[in-house]
């Protein structure tokens, strides 16, 4: 046993990521504690020796030069408990980056090492607990609403079906499914027909005179919508009129709902907790809201996971025969066993598995080299990572493909650093209102303008707009993008490289989500391991208030 027992003096720095304790042993000598909440299962404490620094972003920071873990027994008592109570606050909010709204209380105090009464006495203030679970209040109260909106009683039409909608009889069961309520949801994988259901759907003859909004997160979704579905659809914040005001960041809200007699979002799967709940007030009452998605993708980048958490509340129709490939589609076949993990062993014109024992670096090449030849065989084609940093990270592998296919000509820099030149494809990161940009938005660069330091751009659509100097930093390039960013999109080629150096992002539903982004041919370029950590693992189900208090009443498929 160490003799030196360390007790708490004073609190230094309590943020995101961490605290920074000043601390005393038994001779009066201070010493430095650090005590990391990064995520769940990686806290401790380490006697840190420290550098001050302010960052010109973050403000104050501490660079460790040094550091040990700390042995239970050179801690006086109570002194981890004084450290997680000033940045319990930060912790959860770290947790909520990572999906968790809420947090199972035995599993929290088992990961601070604390009896689990003493996490219950942290809930003060902006935390709270309620049975069993912590978490921050705005979190809860807003998926609290989720619930109470959603549970709301009322039932919708009987709609007709319209003359030759060409639906299967299961999709047909489309017609009956808001008799069970106003909110309902239609999912299904890849190809199962959701789009041409949604679309037989639209041409009801008992929607006549019904005002109809289609809509989804992303630019990108929204525009295959429309395009599916061949009516106008646009992105929800564009729907709900985004004005960023903290109080009220909506246009429509209860006090001001939608005009819509019945709302279609696809890709619900991509919502967070944030943009559910402002939809759902959004609604004025007697409408109908037809939530559409695959649950078995990639959860949204925010907080919770509103739809599959929603989904044993509301009544469904979910779709499982694959119509859009055919039912020998080995892309779809491909995903649906790692899905199930297990090994896609196919060999077929339109999927090809290509496993390497290579580098980070040697990957990166062949997977440039096979974007390329899926580029010449489709005429469209993605290469999908599953992280931004290193080799195999989305800046490298846009550098790698830029000096391949697009290495002269002037440019001007945008996100990342690289060089957008003429005919680079660029995808927006987040909205910007005043340029009819949104977040995941893909545009191709028409004019580099050096002297004003502008990018001119055309949409998808066809629309040309004029980014000035201060919005470039709005673009990043998009030969490679990360499966996440991907979502909601889909290209006729797909190339998808995973290294087990990514192994703390590789999942199946990663994987499921990569490929299903292929329209026509997709190859998964990977290592052995790699392959194996991603069938191994499920990417964790989040914490939420819904799971905690939503488990009441449900129904079976519609």
């Amino acid at each position: 046993m160490r003799e030196e027992i360390l007790k708490l003096r004073r609190t230094l720095y309590a943020g995101p990521g961490y605290t920074v304790a000043l601390v005393e042993d038994l001779l009066g000598v201070e010493k430095v504690v650090v005590a990391p909440l990064l995520l769940p299962g990686r806290t401790g404490l380490l006697l840190a020796s420290l550098t001050p620094e302010n960052h010109p972003r973050y403000g104050l920071r501490y660079r460790v030069r040094e550091s040990r873990p700390l042995e239970p027994e050179e801690l006086s008592p109570g002194l981890l408990l004084p450290l997680l109570r000033r940045s319990f606050e930060a912790y959860l909010r770290l947790l909520a980056e990572a999906g968790h709204t809420a947090y199972p209380v035995y599993l929290l105090a088992s990961e601070v090492g604390l009896p689990e009464k003493e996490v219950l006495a942290l809930a003060k203030g902006e935390v709270v607990a309620a049975g069993g679970y912590v978490g921050l209040r705005e979190h809860r109260q807003t998926e609290e609403a989720i619930l109470q909106l959603a549970s709301r009683p009322g039932r919708g039409p009987r709609l007709l079906p319209p003359p030759g909608h060409g639906l299967t009889s299961s999709q047909e069961r489309i017609f009956q499914v808001f008799q069970r309520g106003r909110l309902a949801a239609l999912t299904g994988g890849p190809g199962t027909g959701k789009s041409h259901t949604v679309s037989a759907l639209l041409r009801s003859p008992s929607l006549q005179g019904y005002r109809v909004a289609l809509a989804a997160p992303t630019g990108k979704a929204a525009k295959r919508l429309g395009d599916l579905s061949g009516r106008e659809a646009s992105t929800l914040h564009r729907l709900l009129r985004y004005v960023g005001d903290p109080a009220k960041p909506f246009l429509h809200h209860g006090g001001n709902p939608l005009p819509h007699d019945l709302v279609v979002v696809d890709e619900a799967s991509m919502m967070d907790s944030f943009l559910a709940v402002h939809l759902l007030q959004a609604l004025k009452p007697g409408a109908l809201l037809l939530l559409v998605g695959d649950p078995h993708q990639l959860p949204p980048v925010g907080p919770g996971e509103p739809f599959p958490d929603l989904l044993p509340l509301l009544p469904r129709l979910h779709l499982t025969e694959v119509r859009r490939q055919g039912t020998e589609s080995a892309v779809v076949r491909a995903a649906a066993l790692l899905l199930e993990g297990r090994e896609p062993l196919l060999a077929a014109p339109d999927f090809r598995l290509e496993m390497r024992e290579a580098s980070p670096e040697a990957l990166a090449e062949r997977a440039v080299a096979l974007h390329r030849e899926l580029l010449a065989e489709v005429g469209e084609a993605v290469l999908l990572t599953a992280t931004n940093g290193g080799a195999l990270g989305v800046h490298a592998l846009n550098a790698r493909l830029q000096r391949l296919l697009n290495p002269r000509g002037p440019g001007l820099p945008v996100q990342g650093g690289l060089l957008a030149r003429v005919g680079d494809p660029l995808v927006a990161t987040r909205n910007d209102y005043d340029l009819g940009l949104m977040n995941g938005e893909g545009v191709t660069v028409t004019h580099v303008d050096l002297g004003e330091g502008a990018l001119g751009v055309v949409t998808r659509e066809g629309r040309a707009l004029l980014v000035p100097a201060e919005s470039r930093d709005l673009l990043v390039h998009a030969y490679a993008l990360s499966v996440h960013r991907s979502q909601g999109s889909e290209w006729p080629g797909v190339v998808v490289v995973l290294h087990h150096y990514q192994k703390p992002l590789l999942s199946r539903e990663l994987v499921y989500t990569a490929l299903t982004r292929a329209k026509a041919k997709a190859v998964l370029l990977t290592t052995p391991k790699a392959l194996y950590l991603a069938r191994e693992r499920r990417a964790g189900r989040r914490h939420t208030w819904l799971k905690a208090r939503g488990k009441i009443g449900t129904h079976e498929g519609a």
